[in-house]
């Protein structure tokens, strides 16, 4: 069962990766979630590299709260790494989930720091 969720995710990224994709002007902010932790990076698709990166393992984004919280903090560390780097505006790729709960929380994050989506 676990494998087919798994597969039925990958395929629908795939989908929207066809349409989305991120330039060193305008990168791709990419969202994986687990269980447990939420990642999200700026990736410029054109070079193949990986420019600013947060997740809630850092320990600036995780503070005592629900996951939800964690995510949005997330976003805003996300955010704020961005600027330092010089990037204002991103394309949001929601890597096949739906934008809703801690997806949605992790663009909110980055909205209020500053970032264009």
């Amino acid at each position: 069962m676990a494998l087919k969720k798994v597969e039925a995710r990958g395929h629908r990224h795939a989908r929207v990766r066809k349409k989305v994709s991120g330039t060193a002007e305008r990168p791709r902010l990419a969202v994986f979630r687990s269980n447990k932790h939420i990642y999200a990076q700026l990736i410029d698709d054109v070079a193949g590299r990986t420019l600013v990166a947060a997740s809630a393992l850092d320990a600036e984004a995780t503070k005592d709260g629900k996951k939800q919280d964690v995510a949005k903090n997330v976003g805003a560390l996300l955010g704020k790494r961005a600027k330092e780097a010089g990037i204002s505006g991103v394309i949001f790729d929601r890597g096949g989930y739906r934008y809703h709960g801690r997806v949605a929380q992790v663009a909110a994050g980055a909205r209020e720091a500053g970032l264009t989506l």
